[in-house]
């Protein structure tokens, strides 16, 4: 008779090394090569019960199972310096997050919205997502240090993106959906007046 009950255990286990070389390949011009691999496991085992935590009177939500991901992450960076107080530089680096859990959706509340889009339960995980930043900029101190100006360009391509499905019942899930790319121009800029 209790509304809602449930508990969540999950264990989880991550190893990662990261490593990255800087090499001069002409005057004034370094190049930076760097990777980082990571390797994800969770275990999780996931109960819900009661009357909004079911999946029908008595029929208590159980969810158990494993989610891993692996894999690298390279970056590159190739910087000129014609002096020590500006720097030129472009860089290509790939970044991610880990996937996870969904909490279990409770058919006796979701089962005509899980339908409506096309599915007859909710996915029990979500994976990663990963993204491409490419940025080349400027950064520089001018007037022995009382102005900074930094300008960078950047371009992001962002797949498999981890996005939240609301369904009308009130339990959202998350699922890897879509691509975004970004682009701009950031800058910063400081004055030191006196």
């Amino acid at each position: 008779d209790n509304l809602f009950f449930g508990t969540i255990d999950v264990q989880e286990h991550q190893t990662a090394l990261f490593g990255e070389a800087t090499y001069e390949i002409a005057p004034k011009v370094d190049l930076t090569l760097g990777a980082r691999y990571f390797n994800f496991m969770q275990d999780f085992n996931l109960y819900f019960t009661g009357i909004a935590g079911a999946l029908g009177p008595g029929d208590p939500l159980v969810t158990n199972g494993t989610t891993t991901s692996s894999g690298g992450n390279p970056r590159a960076v190739i910087s000129y310096k014609p002096t020590d107080n500006l720097m030129f530089f472009a860089q290509a680096a790939r970044g991610f997050r880990y996937g996870g859990v969904n909490l279990p959706v409770p058919l006796s509340f979701c089962a005509a919205d899980l339908a409506a889009a096309h599915l007859t339960n909710a996915p029990p995980t979500f994976g990663p997502d990963h993204l491409w930043d490419y940025d080349i900029g400027e950064k520089g101190t001018f007037w022995n240090g009382r102005i900074v100006a930094n300008v960078t360009a950047f371009y992001i391509d962002w797949g498999d993106v981890q996005t939240t499905f609301p369904l009308a019942c009130g339990y959202p899930f998350v699922e890897n959906q879509g691509k975004v790319k970004s682009r701009g121009i950031e800058l910063e800029n400081r004055a030191r007046v006196t």
